[in-house]
């Protein structure tokens, strides 16, 4: 497999660069539409596999009180 590279204009006219930003916001919706539950549930497997390696000390402090 070879690596390829995209290129891409470095100067957009305002109307090319709205043009450009409506696209991605499609694209972001139809993806989000799409694998949204399965980005959530991977992202939050991978929270709990952090969480379980991180200093159990950590999750008990008191964050939610005034005694600071």
């Amino acid at each position: 497999m070879s690596m390829q590279i995209l290129k891409l204009n470095v100067y957009w006219t305002a109307e090319e660069a709205d043009t450009v930003l409506r696209l991605i916001d499609e694209l972001r919706d139809q993806i989000v539409h799409t694998y949204g539950e399965s980005i959530v549930a991977m992202r939050t497997a991978e929270l709990d596999t952090a969480l379980n390696y991180a200093d159990e000390r950590q999750t008990l402090l008191p964050l939610d009180t005034d005694d600071f």
